[in-house]
């Protein structure tokens, strides 16, 4: 399933993200009592939020092995969870600080999504790897036709 997205996964990115900027947005507004607030709205915006964003992290981290790609998977996906785990830290660490509150954490949901739209959108689609790999499995695949020649033998009795 995923092969019909292969030279795609930039763009499937940049849908989801979106989504789930828009998703982020709408609970935001209803935080902010912007919007009627509704459980179905609350369900539907924070459900989808999450699930959108979740849904391209495994793309982000294929995209990051693509544009990475003389380096091994390993490296690269290894540096994209230290980065994500610092982020994390960072951003947990804000509630060690007195009075801060929880609406900020909206905001920057909102923000560190719409800003990584941009950011991705500038990023140039190489798929060396991906090339590679099809050289690859072309190579393995190719069909070779082996012919036997039927070989009676008589038994003389």
């Amino acid at each position: 399933f995923a092969d019909l997205f292969a030279r795609r996964s930039k763009q499937c990115i940049l849908i989801l993200l979106a989504l789930s900027s828009a998703c982020f947005i709408l609970f935001t507004l209803m935080l902010i009592d912007s919007l009627a607030f509704t459980r179905a709205l609350l369900y539907t915006s924070t459900i989808g939020g999450v699930t959108f964003l979740n849904c391209a992290v495994p793309l982000l981290y294929e995209l990051g092995c693509e544009l990475a790609f003389p380096t091994s998977e390993g490296a690269a996906n290894g540096v994209l969870t230290l980065l994500n785990n610092i982020g994390g830290i960072i951003f947990l660490a804000v509630f060690s600080f007195p009075d801060v509150g929880s609406m900020w954490m909206n905001w920057v949901a909102i923000g560190s999504v719409t800003v990584s739209i941009p950011l991705i959108a500038l990023v140039k689609g190489r798929f060396q790897r991906l090339e590679v790999d099809e050289r690859i499995h072309k190579v393995t695949e190719q069909q070779v036709d082996v012919v036997e020649e039927n070989k009676t033998i008589q038994n003389k009795q």
